[in-house]
Order: structure tokens, then sequence, then C-alpha cells
């Protein structure tokens, strides 16, 4: 899953976690825990923004 406008890519989602993960950018957050990372840089640095928060 992509989420637009942030840029946040999502993987191996269920049906639950994906609505969570809208919940959340309709708030204005991140899911970590299936985050991937940012679309808009490299692999490495998309990943990396992650950071250790679990939900933020």
């Amino acid at each position: 899953m992509l989420v637009l406008p942030y840029g946040y890519a999502y993987g191996r989602l269920s049906a639950h976690t994906a609505k969570e993960i809208l919940n959340a950018a309709h708030d204005g957050r991140m899911v970590a825990e299936w985050c991937r990372g940012r679309s808009y840089w490299e692999p490495a640095a998309g990943g990396g923004d992650r950071g250790p928060a679990a939900d933020r």
C-alpha cells in the first residue's frame, strides 16, 4: 500500500492492518510495524526513516 501524499509504503497487510494504517494516515500518523519506507527516497534512506518509534 502506498499512502499519499506522505509517500509511506506498507507491505504484508491484512484487511484489518490496512484499515489501521488508513486511520493513522487520516490522523497524520505513521505505523512503523508494517512500514517499508518512503517512496521518494533511495531504499536505504527510506527504510531508515521509520526510526525506533513503534507508532508516530
